[in-house]
């Protein structure tokens, strides 16, 4: 399987009368790059999260959203014990300086409120098995986003080596040609030098010129290269599995002999197929980016 970089999954679960969200999003990158996006009491479990998701992604930035959601109730949420123990204390002060230990609702409540005893004791801890589940199906689903787009991406790779493969092999057909125009444009020059001065040429000369820039212009190893690097490269997508930084140098190669293939041959037809090489080359390579 060859998944993308690019890719979006979510989980849920359920914490008593309280929700876990998780969101795992991520975007291409050189590397793995993890952030935790987490409201502060879940910060302890920032390192657990991250050697889960090492342990399922491999490159990508990729970050990881957290949402906890208490559901409103009626009842007021508080310690008992807590407020019981804040009002014998009010009762001693006020017995000991002489005070009348009188008092409302609305006090106590403003003051428990203060000190954050109103509140049950905040446990995270016991949030850990609800939210590893949370992440679980969030990374999964991720996945198979990243899997779904990997396809994709293939599929249009594919048929982009295709067409490098089709322009190598008009170029195969057309290199020889490339020789034999200039083998004729010397004969013709040399007719029209022997008519314009009356000179004569020495054929062997000719002869080791033209196969001077018949070596010069020979693109049979670039063919043979090119034709050996899609080869590869086809291979490395069926094989599947983390594969993006090999294709990336695979299209490097491709480029280089591309490239020295149009600076040999000074010809229309292949100059165009060229053209649409580097064209296609450049799309695979925006592509090939976007894989893990």
């Amino acid at each position: 399987m060859i998944c993308s970089m690019t890719g979006y999954g979510s989980g849920k679960s359920q914490a008593g009368n309280a929700t876990i969200e998780v969101e795992v999003k991520s975007v291409n990158g050189r590397s793995r790059d993890i952030r935790c996006n987490f409201p502060r009491d879940f910060l302890l479990f920032e390192n657990a999260i991250r050697d889960v998701v090492k342990k399922q992604l491999s490159r990508g930035q990729i970050t990881v959203f957290l949402k906890y959601n208490q559901e409103n109730t009626d009842v007021i949420p508080f310690n008992k014990s807590q407020v019981r123990e804040a009002v014998e204390k009010f009762k001693e002060l006020a017995k000991s300086t002489g005070l009348s230990p009188e008092g409302n609702l609305d006090t106590l409540l403003r003051f428990l409120s203060n000190n954050n005893i109103l509140q049950e004791n905040f446990s995270a801890e016991k949030l850990r098995a609800p939210l590893m589940k949370a992440t679980a199906q969030a990374i999964k689903s991720h996945i198979s986003s990243r899997a779904k787009e990997g396809a994709a991406l293939v599929k249009d790779i594919k048929s982009r080596i295709k067409t490098i493969d089709k322009k190598n092999a008009e170029i195969k057909k057309l290199a020889p040609q490339v020789v034999k125009a200039y083998q004729k444009k010397v004969n013709s020059r040399i007719e029209q030098l022997k008519k314009q001065a009356d000179v004569e040429f020495d054929p062997v000369r000719v002869i080791t010129e033209i196969g001077i820039f018949s070596e010069r212009v020979d693109i049979t190893e670039e063919i043979t290269r090119l034709k050996a690097h899609t080869n590869i490269f086809v291979k490395t997508l069926n094989k599947g599995g983390v594969i993006g930084k090999r294709l990336d140098f695979i299209l490097q190669e491709m480029f280089r002999e591309i490239t020295t293939i149009g600076n040999k041959c000074n010809n229309a037809e292949i100059s165009g197929s060229i053209v649409i090489m580097k064209e296609e080359l450049e799309k695979m390579r925006e592509q090939v980016q976007n894989l893990e």
